[in-house]
C-alpha cells in the first residue's frame, strides 16, 4: 500500500516525475508510471483505494474531457473517504465539485524542493498521514528510524523493534 497516490494528466508528466521523486524521499508514493503493464483503470482504482492520501496535480491542461479523468479519480477518493490534497502547479482550474478543497498553490513549480508551494504540500501530507488511523503501524527502515529529522513522517508512527 502506498502512502500517497499522485494523479495527473500526461502533459504534466515531467514535473510530476520530479514531484514523485521528492515525495519518495519521505513516503511510499505511487503514480501511473509505476504501471508496467496490465489494466490501467483497475490499477489506478486499486492504488486510490489503498492509499492514505491522494495528490492530484492540477495545471492548465485540466480542461474539457481531460478534466473528467482527474475528476473521476478525485470522486473515487472522496467516496472512499481518502484525503485529497490538490497541488496546483499553475493557474489551471480545480475540477468542478472540488473547488472547496484546501489546495496548495505552487504556480511555476518545476521541481525545486525549496519552493514555498512544495514545502506547504509536504507539510499537509505529513499532518494528514500522521492523523490517519491506517498509518499508525508501519514498518520503517533502519535509515528512517536513525534519521528522524529527515523522516519527520515517522514521528507519529508506532515503531516495533525487531530482535536480531
Amino acid at each position: 500500500m502506498a502512502d500517497i497516490c499522485v494523479v495527473y494528466l500526461s502533459e504534466d508528466e515531467a514535473v510530476v516525475r520530479k514531484l514523485v521523486d521528492l515525495l519518495r524521499e519521505d513516503w511510499d508514493t505511487w503514480y501511473a508510471l509505476d504501471i508496467a503493464h496490465g489494466d490501467w483503470e483497475q490499477t489506478v482504482r486499486s492504488q486510490i483505494s489503498n492509499c492514505l492520501a491522494l495528490v492530484p496535480v492540477l495545471s492548465q491542461y485540466v480542461t474539457g474531457e481531460r478534466e473528467a479523468i482527474l475528476r473521476d479519480e478525485m470522486r473515487l477518493a472522496k467516496s472512499l473517504g481518502k484525503p485529497i490534497l490538490p497541488f496546483r502547479i499553475n493557474a489551471g482550474d480545480v475540477p468542478f465539485g472540488f473547488g472547496g478543497l484546501n489546495h496548495t498553490c505552487a504556480f511555476g513549480w518545476l521541481g525545486d524542493e525549496g519552493h514555498k508551494g512544495y514545502r506547504q504540500l509536504k507539510e499537509k501530507i505529513s499532518k494528514t498521514i500522521a492523523s490517519s488511523p491506517e498509518s499508525t503501524w508501519r514498518a520503517v527502515t533502519a535509515a528512517e528510524y536513525e534519521s528522524p529529522q529527515k523522516n519527520s513522517h515517522i514521528a507519529s508512527l508506532r515503531v516495533l523493534p525487531f530482535l536480531s
